[in-house]
């Protein structure tokens, strides 16, 4: 097996713009004599070919540290849930290893009355497995995408899990946001008014195609709503466009921990006064 992953955009581009670093070199060199152009080019190529190789070997260090991590993870969700069936894939734009096994350690050890979550899924999966070992809690799930939220409803019927979980197809609409007039999509909360006060928040949702700070609306909408105590879980912190959010529940709220879990995609934890 190559010890090189598969290339990406961003190796194609390094790759281009070292394409054109040699290249220069070459052309730069030929003002000056043949040998000098030749020299210079190998001295580039090597130099570059050094930094690539590096780069590669870092990467794939990096890759075997995420991947025993997933394995830790997927090992501890698999002693603990009691699988009636196999879940789906935790790749992709599923739920990571580490936000699924989290969610379960937190529904174990605090047990929330109320939870809502705001993105379904194989999350939604797990949660119910927690719910039902621990013997109390119920759990929400809004989805914005009708078919989606009718696959974790066929999911959680094919688990046996169905009656502990309210799967809700929760359009988005036009929302004012930020207090200066601005409005973006976001769920029609309509269908949950009577989903209080919340004791664990999961804000996976809506994903980031529907437009920026996509996820941002969660503490504006639903921050009046939470329980003293709320536990609230932000996945995919890493990317920037989660800063907003972020900041908006660290500084906003009255919160007495934070906990950021390094990860893939990255998995943040507020827990509020």
């Amino acid at each position: 097996m190559s010890s090189f992953p598969h290339l990406k955009h961003e190796d194609t581009r390094r790759l281009v713009v070292s394409s054109l670093i040699i290249l220069s070199i070459a052309i730069a060199g030929s003002f000056i004599s043949t040998e000098t152009a030749v020299i210079a080019t190998m001295v580039g190529a090597f130099t570059l070919g050094s930094l690539f190789v590096m780069h590669y070997h870092r990467e794939t260090a990096n890759q075997q540290v995420s991947l025993a991590e997933h394995f830790q993870d997927l090992q501890f969700l698999q002693s603990q849930l009691g699988l009636r069936k196999p879940l789906p894939y935790l790749t992709g734009w599923s739920a990571s290893p580490a936000l699924a096994s989290r969610l379960y350690s937190l529904i174990e050890e605090h047990k929330p009355a109320c939870i809502l979550e705001l993105g379904s899924g194989v999350s939604t999966v797990v949660m119910a497995y927690a719910i039902q070992k621990v013997g109390v809690g119920k759990l929400v799930s809004m989805d914005h995408d009708a078919t989606y939220a009718e696959k974790t409803r066929a999911e959680l019927q094919r688990h046996q899990l169905d009656h502990l979980v309210t799967i809700l197809h929760t359009p988005l609409i036009l929302t004012t946001t930020g207090g200066g007039g601005g409005s973006q999509p976001w769920y029609d909360l309509a269908q949950i008014q009577d989903v209080a006060p919340i004791n664990m928040l999961i804000v996976d949702g809506p994903p980031l195609s529907t437009c920026p700070d996509a996820r941002l609306p969660a503490f504006e909408q639903l921050s009046g709503r939470l329980a003293p105590g709320c536990i609230v879980v932000i996945d995919d912190s890493i990317r920037s466009e989660e800063k907003s959010s972020l900041d908006a529940w660290s500084s906003a709220c009255n919160v007495s921990r934070n906990e950021d879990i390094p990860s893939e995609k990255g998995v943040s934890v507020r827990y509020l006064k």
